[in-house]
Order: structure tokens, then sequence, then C-alpha cells
């Protein structure tokens, strides 16, 4: 894929970052980098960069570089080994803790001296620091790409991962209920045209106001999309889709081997739970069949009634468990 790695080279140089000595393409909604020490403590680390192909796809060249650029404004500054010395860290003093749950009470007394006053303390600067390169990134994603690229690509993923996460996926594995395996399904072609479209979708204008309405978490070293936003300078709206995505336009016509790749990889990674869905969804299947004799009698017990709108929602989705809901607050209006 020269131009992808020509657009990786541009940035790379741009934003001072050491050279990836990995280009990583998986089958997620995400772009990330992350640096492993060859000698350990001694350091010498490889540079590992990985895009998702559904991120690409759903991106224009222009907003996929913004991403590209953050990612890089964290190499540049080291952050990925800073942050996997702050994971090591943070890591050792939670089995300390745990530790102290298991220890006697003398040794107990003795870990506690050193545990109360460091690790709250450690723990909030270190997430004080980690938000701060967030922001850091994002200003050499401005710098290089410029701002409105990045608050244009901030904003469609977060219209995208609801979409992937509330109708595609959703609406995918409701297939299980018929078909006994994957062997059919192909998720990644599918969404090769469905990444675009979802910034049409009938509900993409509130997700994305929902996104905005999200505030930044203490629980979360990413800042909220308005936050960053408001960093960016940039005003909130629905992006228009591209015309050519970045997965096409940078992979060209590895993009189709790419798509079989990762298509044939996810049904090998799901047969199982796959198999498991489609008998559970043929016991719903039943249980379906048996309210429903039952109901043609008179009312069933509520609770029944609750049980086939599941089953309904499993096998045919939202719409499917809603109408039996409202049958049930006909027959029992007092429920």
């Amino acid at each position: 894929a020269p131009r992808l790695f020509e657009l990786i080279e541009t940035l790379r140089r741009k934003t001072g970052a050491p050279r990836p000595d990995r280009v990583l393409i998986d089958g997620e909604l995400n772009a990330a980098v992350w640096q492993q020490p060859r000698l350990g403590l001694l350091g010498w680390h490889r540079n590992h960069l990985v895009l998702g192909l559904p991120l690409m796809m759903g991106l224009s060249t222009r907003q996929l570089g913004a991403v590209i650029a953050h990612e890089f404004g964290h190499l540049r500054g080291a952050h990925g080994k800073l942050g996997q010395w702050i994971y090591r860290t943070r890591r050792s003093w939670y089995l300390l803790l745990v530790a102290r749950e298991r220890a006697s009470l003398g040794a107990d007394i003795a870990l506690a001296f050193f545990f109360r006053p460091f690790f709250p303390r450690f723990n909030a600067r270190a997430f004080v620091l980690s938000r701060q390169q967030e922001y850091e990134a994002d200003r050499a994603a401005h710098r290089i790409v410029g701002a409105p690229a990045a608050g244009e690509g901030l904003q469609a993923i977060e219209v995208q991962s609801r979409y992937l996460q509330e109708e595609f996926w959703p609406a995918l594995w409701r297939r299980a209920a018929s078909a006994p395996s994957p062997a059919a399904e192909r998720p990644y072609r599918l969404l090769r045209d469905a990444m675009p479209a979802s910034l049409s979708h009938a509900k993409a204008n509130s997700w994305l106001a929902d996104g905005l309405k999200r505030l930044s978490d203490v629980d979360d070293t990413h800042p909220s999309l308005r936050d960053r936003l408001a960093f960016a300078e940039v005003k909130p709206g629905l992006p228009r889709a591209a015309e050519t995505s970045a997965a096409q336009a940078l992979l060209g016509s590895a993009l189709k081997e790419w798509i079989a790749r990762l298509d044939a990889r996810w049904r090998e990674q799901v047969g199982r739970s796959w198999s498991e869905r489609h008998r559970y969804a043929n016991g719903q299947r039943h249980l379906i069949a048996e309210l429903r004799n039952e109901s043609a009698t008179g009312p069933i017990d509520a609770d029944d009634h609750l049980l086939w709108s599941r089953a309904a929602r499993l096998l045919d989705g939202d719409a499917a468990g809603e109408s039996v809901l409202r049958a049930l607050v006909e027959q029992r209006p007092d429920s």
C-alpha cells in the first residue's frame, strides 16, 4: 500500500516522531501507537502503528491523517514509553493492594506506611499527565493537518461508533437466529459502504448530540468530544461522508484483499459464539411459540410476557420486542 506509507512518512516527518517499525491493520474503529522495549528496562523500543480498517472506511484521507498525526504526537513525546511505565507502576501498586488484603496485621501496617501516602498522589498525577498528553497530541494534529479536519474526524468517529454498537453488529448477530454458522457472513464487505452511509443515518444527529453532552470523566484520560472540539476551536456539526474513503484512496486494489482477510478472521473468531447463539435462539423461538399458544386461550402471566418480549427482541430486533410490550400494556395497564 504505497500511498498509505507515503502518508505515514509525511506525517511522521512533520511531527518529528520516530519511524514505526510495524504498521498493522485490524478490524476495530480505532488507531493506536504502542512501544515495545526490546531490551526490557534498557529500552530500545520497537514502535507499532495500528490502524483499524473500519476507521479507514469511515474517514476521508485528511481526517485519517489527523488521527495518525495525533498518534505520532504521542510517539514524538515518547508518550508510549511513559504510558507503559505508568501502566506497569500502577499495576504493581494494585498487586500491593491485593497483598495488603491477604497479609497479616503486622505486614499490613508496614505496607500501609508506604501505600497510603503514595498511591493516591501517584494515581492523581498520572491521570493529569495522561490527559495533558492527549491535548498535546491533538495540538500536533491541528498544526499538521488542520483543526477542521481533526474536528470532523472526531465527530464522524463518535457517530460511527454508535452506529456499529447499536445498529450494525446487533443486526448482524440477529442472523445467528436463523443461520447455524457465520459461513455466509461478510461484515467488513458490508462496512465498506455502511461506514460512510452511517453519517446519513436517521439517528446520526441524535448520536452526535449525545456525544456532545458527555462530560470528561475522571475514569478516562481522553477529554470529552466537546472539550476536544473546544480545544480545536471547531464548531460542532455533523460532517458529510467522504466521496472517497481513506481505505479506498490509500489501499487501492489491496482493499478487497484486506476485506476478505478480516472477514475470514472474524468468521473464525466468532464461529463458536455464533453456534451457541443459534442454539439459544432456537430455544427462544420455541418459548415464543409456547407463549403464543398459551395467550390464545387467555392472558398470560406478566413475567412470561416480558420473557416473550425479550425473546422477540433477540430474534427480530427492538421493534418486535416493543410490539409485544405494547400488547402487555394493553392487557395489564396497571402493571
